[in-house]
């Protein structure tokens, strides 16, 4: 497994003149646009509506390459993620604005999350 370190935690940084060890050990690791990461990356893909287009774009501006215009006037949104919880908490927020499309591991874990959240409000009306 990789170690990464946050930049922003970093004090100080020292370069010494080393030749770069075990490099054959070393993964790439990415990034995605919500902010997770991971050596490994998940396609999703979404259709979306002028509201969740619009709050995708202020708050992800890198998404604007990932968006392209659909003839019904919604846009599709074809990104990868590291992650399912940065997308998902954007998805389950604007959820009557947005439709998962091609993208059946990440339709599934939607599902599970919905009925999760239904049955733990569920069992708190019975308390």
């Amino acid at each position: 497994m990789n170690k990464t370190f946050k930049l922003s935690r970093t004090e100080k940084v020292e370069k010494i003149d080393l030749l770069w060890s075990h490099k054959a050990e070393h993964k790439p690791f990415y990034a995605d646009l919500f902010h997770f990461s991971s050596e490994e990356r998940k396609p999703v893909s979404l259709l979306l509506g002028p509201l969740s287009t619009n709050l995708l774009l202020e708050e992800f501006p890198d998404s604007q390459r990932q968006l392209h215009l659909m003839p019904d006037g919604r846009h599709r949104f074809d990104t990868e993620v590291c992650s399912y919880k940065g997308i998902a908490r954007f998805v389950l927020g604007l959820f009557d604005d947005i439709e998962i499309v091609d993208s059946p591991e990440f339709m599934n874990y939607i599902q599970q999350k919905v009925k999760a959240v239904g049955s733990k409000y569920a069992q708190a009306e019975e308390q």
